[in-house]
C-alpha cells in the first residue's frame, strides 16, 4: 500500500509541475496546413474509433522520418487503448512515443499514469525520475549562440523551426 501511495505522489508532482516547466521541455508541433496537419484533421473527423486506430498506424508509416510526427501518433495510439482498457498496448506505444520525444514531460506523465494503472511500480517510478531529470534540466542549457533571450525561454520542439503548435 504504501508503495502505491509513493506512485500517486510522483505522478501528482508531475502533474503539478508539469504546466509550469516548458523552458527546456519538448513540445510536439505540427505545423499547420502541412501534410502531417493534414492527415491528422482527417482523423480526428473519422468517428470508427477502429478506423481511426488504423488511421494512426498508416500516419506512423507515411510520416516515420518525422520525430514529431511519430511522437504524436505513437502518443495518441496510447492514449487510445489506454482509454480502451489495453494498458500494456498503451504503454508500449507510450514507450514508442517517447524514444522520439525522450523530454515531453506530457508523455512522461501519460506514461506513469499507464504504469500506474498497471500496478507497474519499477515503471511509475522510471518515468518519475525520468520526469525529473527533464524537469531539473529547466534552465541549465547553455543558450546556443546566435538565439535571442526570447526563443530560448520559450519551450524546445522537436522539429526547431516550426511555428504551429499541435499539443
Amino acid at each position: 500500500m504504501k508503495h502505491g501511495r509513493w506512485a500517486v505522489l510522483l505522478v501528482a508532482f508531475l502533474l503539478a509541475v508539469a504546466p509550469l516547466s516548458r523552458a527546456q521541455i519538448e513540445t510536439l508541433v505540427i505545423p499547420a496546413g502541412t501534410p502531417e496537419d493534414q492527415a491528422l484533421q482527417a482523423i480526428t473527423k473519422e468517428p470508427d474509433d477502429k478506423k481511426k486506430l488504423a488511421m494512426y498506424e498508416d500516419f506512423l508509416k507515411q510520416f516515420s522520418s518525422n520525430p514529431a510526427a511519430v511522437a504524436y501518433g505513437n502518443w495518441q495510439l496510447s492514449q487510445a487503448y489506454q482509454g480502451a482498457g489495453d494498458l500494456q498496448k498503451a504503454l508500449d506505444y507510450g514507450d514508442n512515443a517517447l524514444a522520439s520525444a525522450p523530454h515531453s514531460l506530457d508523455i512522461l506523465v501519460s506514461q506513469a499514469s499507464i504504469a500506474q494503472q498497471l500496478k507497474n511500480n519499477p515503471k511509475v517510478l522510471d518515468y518519475a525520475v525520468r520526469g525529473g531529470e527533464v524537469y531539473n534540466s529547466v534552465g541549465k542549457e547553455p543558450k546556443p549562440e546566435g538565439m535571442s533571450d526570447q526563443d530560448f525561454a520559450t519551450p524546445h520542439t522537436v522539429a526547431e523551426g516550426w511555428s504551429e503548435s499541435l499539443v
